[in-house]
């Protein structure tokens, strides 16, 4: 049976449900699994032409999908360059090494994580500058995790959308997608053999 674009809708509906159970718990882990999603989208959007680099591919996708909030925040040193960040900060660092210590050009401590509960205990918003009250933060965008994720899925289904108009878009969403299938739910995998055997 042939794949077709309403597949990968079904298969990213089915991801973002998965996701909202990881991402309601108080723990990093959401954003490293929406941040691993976003490379995932944006392969989808643009594959692996030879030649391009990753940062490249990661941002664009970012700067095309996501909601302007993200293209147009500004920090206080005046750079706007958000999607920059998220590529050092949350796919580089995060992702590929386990820290929020940027990897590569980013800068340290300009994306700060947190959960609804703690942001509307504290006062704050997603997309929001933030600085914490003990001075630590001073040029930081706080990201809500319940709001990343939702802000993924209107990237991921703009993304979508725009395949259904455009045939090249949706012959590369469904190249990569074929060879490269995302992880999703539905299986069981055991990691530990029998161990009574020794």
């Amino acid at each position: 049976m042939e794949t077709d674009i309403k597949d990968v809708q079904s298969t990213l509906g089915r991801s973002f449900e998965a996701l909202k159970n990881v991402c309601s718990r108080k723990s990093p882990l959401g954003f490293l699994c929406v941040a691993a999603l976003i490379d995932y989208l944006s392969r989808l959007a643009y594959g692996r032409p030879k030649g391009s680099r990753d940062s490249e591919r990661y941002i664009k996708f970012i700067e095309d999908f996501f909601p302007a909030p993200y293209r147009n925040f500004q920090y206080k040193n005046g750079e706007k360059d958000l999607p920059q960040q998220m590529y050092y900060v949350l796919r580089n660092g995060m992702v590929h090494s386990f820290t929020l210590v940027p990897i590569g050009k980013g800068r340290i401590n300009s994306i700060v994580l947190c959960h609804r509960r703690e942001a509307k205990r504290d006062g704050y918003f997603h997309l929001r500058n933030y600085k914490d009250k003990q001075g630590r933060f001073d040029d930081a965008v706080l990201f809500v995790m319940e709001e990343f994720l939702e802000d993924t899925k209107t990237a991921a289904y703009r993304l979508i959308k725009k395949a259904n108009k455009k045939a090249s878009l949706r012959k590369n969403i469904l190249d990569w997608y074929t060879k490269n299938p995302p992880v999703t739910g539905g299986f069981k995998i055991s990691l530990v053999s029998d161990c009574t055997e020794v």
